[in-house]
Formats: C-alpha cells, sequence, structure tokens
C-alpha cells in the first residue's frame, strides 16, 4: 500500500507546474485535525496533447472519502474553457454511479480557489465492500481518469489507475477487483 500525505501531494503538484496557488488548499486540507493523506495511486489525465491534471484519492482520517484534481498550469492556460467533473465512487455503492459529481471550469476553478477542487467527502462505509476509486471526466467527453481502487477493509490496493473512454459515469464498465 501506498500513502502520501497532501503536503507530499502539494509538492508534486509543483512539479506538474501547478504553481503556488494549488497549495494552499492541499495544505490547508493536511492541517485538517482528520489528518487527510492521499491513499493509492494517482492518474494523470491526457486530452488536446497534453496533461490537462491528476486525480487521486484522499482519505481524511475521519472515516471519509473524497476525489482530488489538480489542474496542470499549462493546461489551465492553453485551454481556459475547459471543465472537470469530479466525484468519487464505488462498485458497492448506488450501483458504481459516482457521488454527486461536480463540474469545474478552468476559468471558475483558478479564479477562485486555485489549481486544486475537490468532490464532496463520502463515508467509507456508505459501500459494501468499502473500496473506492477518485474519477474525473473532461470536457463531458465520456472519457474519464481513475485512481487506483482502495480497498479500506484492510489498506490494499485492487485494482491499479484506470483512464479510457466510454466508461463515464458507471464505474462498474472499467476494471474492478471485488476485494
Amino acid at each position: 500500500m501506498r500513502i502520501r500525505t497532501i503536503a507530499t501531494a502539494a509538492a508534486a503538484a509543483l512539479t506538474m507546474g501547478v504553481g503556488t496557488a494549488g497549495t494552499a488548499n492541499a495544505a490547508a486540507l493536511a492541517t485538517t485535525s482528520c489528518n487527510a493523506e492521499q491513499v493509492g495511486d494517482s492518474q494523470n489525465y491526457t486530452a488536446y496533447g497534453m496533461t490537462a491534471g491528476n486525480i487521486s484519492q484522499i482519505y481524511n482520517g475521519c472515516g471519509d472519502v473524497l476525489a482530488e484534481w489538480i489542474w496542470n498550469y499549462s493546461f489551465v492556460k492553453a485551454h481556459p474553457n475547459s471543465v472537470v467533473r469530479v466525484a468519487i465512487a464505488s462498485a458497492g455503492y448506488q450501483g458504481g454511479a459516482p457521488v454527486d459529481p461536480l463540474s469545474f471550469s478552468t476559468a471558475y476553478t483558478t479564479a477562485t480557489q486555485g489549481y486544486v477542487v475537490d468532490s464532496i467527502l463520502v463515508p467509507i462505509h456508505n459501500a459494501s465492500p468499502d473500496s473506492w476509486r477518485a474519477g474525473a471526466e473532461l470536457d463531458y467527453s465520456g472519457c474519464a481518469a481513475w485512481s487506483s481502487q482502495h480497498y479500506y477493509g484492510n489498506g490494499s490496493e485492487t485494482a491499479g489507475p484506470y483512464a479510457g473512454c466510454n466508461d463515464w459515469p458507471n464505474v462498474n464498465q472499467i476494471p474492478w477487483t471485488r476485494p
């Protein structure tokens, strides 16, 4: 199992060219009383010939999980009207449908939040089994990037990161390993 803290993820975001605007959100999340941390492996999303951003799964240490998207600074500058939908999903919850996907445009996100956007928090035990992936879809394309599948029952990764088309919005359409 590979676990990185949000502070490490923020440092990695800097190497993606995100800049310091995104680190404020990551630093704030890292200092919560729940000790949030990235679980599993994240996945880059490539579109229009460049990396648009990175999706990862964040466990907040208090029993909740969320999806976190970090925009690539160069992509935002080149594609100022792109929209990303960010969600957390489990085959063991709502038939595999992502939990309330949230949409963020590059212009809105960078003007209000910097380069980091998060999905809603979902209690990990709302799914049975409690195995989750974080996902992102760009420009309503039907193509998505998913983080690795993390099983909270024993802390293992049961499937690696995935990217493909015609698999949004249901995680049952992608490789999924039942823990």
